[in-house]
């Protein structure tokens, strides 16, 4: 998407490479932490941290995904991207993060179909049948 328009889905090619570098460090973080046995609630605070640091990349891989919908008139996947977002900031606090992890499988799946649905938009459009 980003090769298309740069200037409207570029976004989400920084949020690719961004999650990938907060991957990195949280992993090197989280062995090093587990490496020189901390307690559990420090992992927790850990993955705390990292659920924070991680939002921003998915915000702005989601504000793509969000734009694509939208420019396409697929409400199955700007919905799914809403649904997954609230999901991804439920799931960073302890408490409440099964449901954080519901409303992103289902955000996730409304996007799947969602994106399926603009790959149909566009095959109907330059005239070819979707296959």
């Amino acid at each position: 998407m980003a090769r298309a328009d740069s200037a409207r889905y570029g976004v989400g090619r920084l949020g690719v490479l961004l999650s990938f570098v907060i991957l990195g460090a949280s992993f090197g973080i989280g062995l090093w932490f587990v490496l020189t046995s901390i307690s559990v609630g420090m992992l927790v605070v850990l993955d705390v941290i990292v659920g924070l640091a991680g939002l921003a990349p998915l915000v702005l891989m989601l504000i793509a995904l969000y734009r694509l919908g939208d420019e396409f008139g697929v409400n199955y996947l700007s919905l799914g991207v809403i649904l997954s977002l609230i999901g991804a900031i439920l799931q960073v606090v302890p408490v409440i993060s099964i449901v954080g992890g519901i409303l992103n499988l289902v955000g996730f799946i409304l996007q799947l179909v969602g994106l399926n649905e603009v790959k149909r938009v566009i095959m109907s459009r330059l005239g070819r049948a979707p296959g």
